[in-house]
């Protein structure tokens, strides 16, 4: 889930709780993905010391029978049917979900009504903005253009090169990416080409892997290129989507879990069509220099420094005080304790300094340091293959059909990798 949602559903849900909508009342969440665990955290965090009026979440309610009875957030999920029948007007139910109006439609059915009982914290659009309207599909038509004209500039600036887009900043996929891409441009006999970005970020990960020709454009502009790319065609447009989520409007990342399918291994096998063991680590090292200064700026200390990652916009934060704890472990046995933050929304943990380490230096910052813990995200890939002691810490929650952990976990990615992994 973007930043972008994470924000809009904290504002969302203030307003609502400003209002006093919510006090006082039976609080549901339906759905137990990543934007129903968002809310949950949010107003598990609101205590009414700020003299906004705070509400508890009772339970989660979910149509994916895989997902009833399970636990999310020490909260049980319950069938919408089985825990919102017969109507209770007490009851109130969040949302944030592209199938907002299915959900409406059958919460309507058991009595509840939208604006009284039923809210959409944040409206998330459907990936691809697909329908059969003529206003949609010229819409569509006239970003294609807009997306064609971009890529021919792109290519007459690189000499003709084969463009891959990386569609998304999530650091994870480009970091996939970014190791299969010398195999597979072998096995393509691609000579020449150029990765297209949305994040300077992004840019510092393909560096790790000794990729210099990068192109970074705007959101909308990636949104441009990939429509052009897919109306036109891929082949035809000499470029390639490293995302299991296109070209076809079915994802292929609806296979994950599927008969144990990981992360790693869609990507080699569906993106690339490659194995993983064609997956070419980053060379350690690079930007040792730059970390030996932050080190002796900071006061830290080589292999006696922890760097603690809590943040993360796939999976929810962990319990209140958690990471307090971890900060006052690390520092009764004498360790110095850092927290990474890309800014004012991600503060220190009570104890820690804040650091911000550039996506590219991250690998050789944890080498450095000795010791990594943090809460599952892209951050976690980029130092995988530090020798830093490294704990990584899951949601127990369902992922397609199996859990986030079989999934996301890295060592179901990266076999034999020496990390230790704690499901919460």
């Amino acid at each position: 889930m973007t930043g972008k949602y994470q924000e809009e559903i904290k504002q969302g849900l203030g307003r609502l709780l400003e209002e006093g909508k919510l006090a006082g009342k039976r609080v549901v969440i339906f759905g137990s993905n990543g934007p129903a665990e968002q809310m949950a955290s949010f107003l598990e965090s609101q205590d009414g010391s700020s003299g906004i009026n705070s509400a508890h979440v009772e339970c989660f309610v979910d149509n994916n029978r895989k997902k009833q009875g399970t636990q999310v957030m020490g909260k049980p999920v319950y069938s919408p049917q089985g825990y919102l029948t017969p109507f209770d007007g007490d009851i109130r139910i969040l949302i944030a979900s592209k199938y907002y109006s299915e959900m409406c439609i059958e919460l309507e059915s058991f009595g509840y009504r939208q604006g009284e009982h039923i809210f959409e914290v944040v409206h998330i659009e459907t990936e691809g903005r697909n329908s059969l309207l003529m206003e949609t599909f010229k819409g569509n038509v006239k970003k294609a253009e807009e997306g064609f004209k971009l890529l021919k500039r792109i290519k007459e600036k690189t000499g003709g090169a084969y463009v891959f887009l990386c569609p998304y900043a999530a650091l994870g996929d480009v970091y996939l990416a970014g190791g299969y891409l010398e195999s597979y441009c072998q096995k393509e006999k691609i000579n020449s080409y150029v990765v297209v970005v949305i994040t300077e970020a992004c840019v510092e990960v393909l560096g790790m892997f000794g990729i210099t020709c990068v192109e970074k454009v705007t959101k909308d502009g990636m949104e441009a290129l990939v429509k052009a790319c897919i109306f036109m065609g891929l082949k035809e447009c000499g470029a390639g989507i490293l995302h299991q989520r296109f070209p076809y409007p079915v994802a292929l990342g609806r296979a994950g879990n599927y008969k144990g399918i990981d992360f790693n291994g869609l990507f080699a096998a569906g993106v690339f069509g490659l194995e993983k063991k064609n997956f070419q680590m980053p060379v350690k090292g690079k930007h040792i220099k730059e970390v030996e200064n932050v080190f002796q700026q900071m006061g830290l200390r080589k292999g006696r420094t922890v760097l603690l990652a809590p943040y993360a916009n796939t999976a929810t934060g962990l319990p209140s005080g958690f990471w307090e704890g971890r900060a006052r472990e690390y520092l009764d046995k004498g360790y110095s304790v850092v927290t990474n933050s890309s800014g004012e929304k991600e503060p220190a943990i009570e104890g820690t300094e804040k650091v911000f380490i550039p996506a590219g230096w991250m690998l050789d910052f944890a080498e450095y340091a000795g010791c990594f813990e943090g809460l599952r995200s892209g951050l976690c890939d980029l130092v995988a293959s530090s020798g830093a002691e490294k704990t990584i810490y899951y949601p127990g929650r369902v992922y397609q059909d199996g859990q986030f952990y079989d999934f996301y976990g890295l060592r179901n990615m990266w076999p034999g990798m020496d990390i230790k992994e704690v499901v919460v």
